[in-house]
C-alpha cells in the first residue's frame, strides 16, 4: 500500500544520501583515498585540485553499486516466502475439496428428498 511505497522512497534514497554524507562530510573517504583531498590553512579537509571529478565518479560509482545490489536482491528474493506460499496453497486446496464436499452433500440431500417426495406424488395420484 501506500506505506510500502514510502519506505521504498525512503530507503532508495538513502543510498544516495549516504553516500553524499560519506563523500563529502566525513572524513572516512579522506583516510581511503588521501592523494585527493589536502588539508588548508585553516585545518579543514578539502578536495585536491583537479581530483573532485573523481571523488564525485567514486561517490556516485558506489551509489549506483549499492542501488543495483539493492534490485538485484528485490528480484532475487521473492515477497512471499516459498514454505509460505505452499501452506496458503494447502489452505486454498483444502477450502476447495471442502465446498465441493459440501456441494456434493446437498446436491444428493435435494436429490434423495426430490426422489421421496416425487414417489410420494406418485403414490397420490395412483389413487
Amino acid at each position: 500500500g501506500m506505506w510500502n511505497t514510502l519506505v521504498s522512497c525512503i530507503l532508495w534514497l538513502s543510498a544516495l544520501t549516504n553516500c553524499l554524507i560519506f563523500g563529502f562530510t566525513s572524513d572516512q573517504l579522506m583516510q581511503y583515498l588521501p592523494q585527493f583531498y589536502h588539508l588548508n590553512e585553516h585545518g579543514h579537509t578539502r578536495l585536491a585540485e583537479g581530483k573532485g571529478y573523481i571523488v564525485i565518479f567514486i561517490i556516485f560509482g558506489v551509489e549506483r553499486l549499492l542501488v543495483c545490489t539493492g534490485l538485484l536482491i528485490y528480484a532475487i528474493v521473492p515477497e512471499i516466502p516459498e514454505d509460505v506460499m505452499n501452506q496458503l496453497e494447502h489452505r486454498h486446496y483444502i477450502r476447495m475439496e471442502e465446498s465441493k464436499r459440501e456441494k456434493n452433500r446437498r446436491m444428493s440431500s435435494i436429490s434423495i428428498t426430490g426422489g421421496m417426495l416425487g414417489n410420494h406424488y406418485e403414490a397420490l395420484n395412483k389413487h
